[in-house]
């Protein structure tokens, strides 16, 4: 199942995390995930061309682990196959809630804006025109999607289908030996 997830994940794509600032996504918006990174502040697309660059090897590498996952799944048997059962979406996951705090940590020590992680809040920023500072609330919206919830999902299962590959399959026969039969006397 794990692998299937990991398929469906690389090949939908989708963001795991957005934010909206003001009404409908007016002020700034982001979707990203490791496969979307689509950021637009006041309607003006933020493009980094190493990043769409990297949200392709991203969707590679997904649909190579999850291909590997449901190999390994069908051939429980053969001793390398537990090798293939990959964590990626796991560490992908965990690696994603890290870097989203770490960039949000950066935008409020650049900017002085406090996005935050999950939830609602109300930002404000101060804009020096001239001499008369302006000062801006945006309303603003954050949440994980639910394709953020299936790569943890399948990130766990990948884990228990590591535990237990193996122990669910009969262990080999051993051929009996021949026994001769000697006259008793």
């Amino acid at each position: 199942m794990s692998g299937v997830i990991t398929l469906g994940l690389a090949i939908v794509g989708g963001p795991w995390w957005v934010t909206v600032g003001g009404a409908g996504g007016e002020a700034f918006h982001a979707s990203i995930s490791p496969f979307v990174f689509d950021v637009s502040i006041l309607g003006n697309a933020l493009d980094i061309p190493v990043i769409y660059w990297l949200n392709v090897a991203a969707r590679i590498a997904f649909i190579l682990a999850g291909l590997e996952i449901t190999v390994a799944s069908f051939l429980v048997q053969k001793a390398w196959s537990k090798s293939f059962i990959s964590l990626r979406a796991l560490w992908t996951s965990l690696l994603f809630i890290i870097s989203i705090y770490i960039g949000l940590a950066a935008v409020h020590n650049i900017l002085g804006i406090a996005i935050p992680l999950y939830g609602e809040a109300l930002l404000t920023y101060a804009l020096p025109i001239q001499s008369f500072p302006i000062t801006a609330e945006v309303p603003t919206q954050t949440y994980f999607t639910t394709t953020f919830e299936l790569a943890l999902v399948s990130g766990v299962l990948a884990i228990v289908a590591r535990m237990i590959h193996g122990r669910l399959t009969p262990a080999e026969v051993m051929p009996p030996t021949e026994v001769v039969n000697s006259p008793v006397s």
